[in-house]
C-alpha cells in the first residue's frame, strides 16, 4: 500500500530542481509519486502556479515545462481531481498553442465535453483549438456569438433571454 503524502504544493518540485536542504527529499518524494510507492493529490493550481514559477526562476520552456507537468498528472502515485486525459490534453494545448494555462486547460474541458469557452479573448480560445461563444449586448438581449476556431465552418449568434433588472 502506498504511503499517503495528501495534497502536493508546488514547492516540492521547486525545491527537487534546486540543490538546498530541501532538494534530495523532494526528489525521493517524486520518485516515489513515479514508482507509486507514495500517494499525492495534485491540484489544477498547483500546476498553474509550476508553470509560473519554473518558466521565472527556473528559466525553463513551456515544452520541459510540459514535459513535467504530464509525467506528473501521469505517474502512478498523483491523483488529480478530474480527468487526467483532459488535463493532458489542455497542459500539450498550452505547450503548443502560446495561451495561458487556464485558457488552455478551458480549452480542452469544453472540447471534450462538446463546448465552448465563453470568453471576450476568442482568439486565445481559437489558439487553444476550442470554439468561443462571446457575449455580445444587443439592446436589453444577450447574444452569444458562438465562434468555432478559424478552420471550422462560420460564426452563429444564440439569442438568449435579457436580464431582468
Amino acid at each position: 500500500m502506498a504511503e499517503q503524502a495528501g495534497w502536493l504544493d508546488t514547492n516540492l518540485f521547486v525545491h527537487a530542481y534546486q540543490n538546498n536542504e530541501h532538494s534530495a527529499a523532494c526528489r525521493a518524494l517524486i520518485h516515489g509519486l513515479g514508482d507509486g510507492s507514495v500517494e499525492g493529490w495534485l491540484h489544477l493550481i498547483v500546476l498553474h502556479e509550476l508553470t509560473y514559477v519554473l518558466r521565472n526562476l527556473l528559466h525553463w520552456d513551456r515544452p520541459k515545462i510540459a514535459s513535467l507537468l504530464l509525467a506528473l498528472i501521469l505517474a502512478p502515485g498523483v491523483r488529480v481531481s478530474g480527468d487526467a486525459g483532459v488535463l493532458a490534453d489542455g497542459i500539450l494545448r498550452w505547450r503548443d498553442s502560446g495561451v495561458a494555462l487556464a485558457d488552455a486547460l478551458l480549452a480542452a474541458e469544453a472540447s471534450a465535453a462538446g463546448l465552448a469557452v465563453c470568453s471576450i479573448n476568442a482568439s486565445d480560445i481559437h489558439r487553444a483549438g476550442a470554439t468561443c461563444s462571446v457575449p455580445v449586448l444587443r439592446g436589453d438581449t444577450l447574444l452569444l456569438a458562438v465562434a468555432p476556431p478559424p478552420a471550422q465552418s462560420a460564426p452563429r449568434t444564440e439569442a438568449l433571454r435579457p436580464e431582468k433588472g
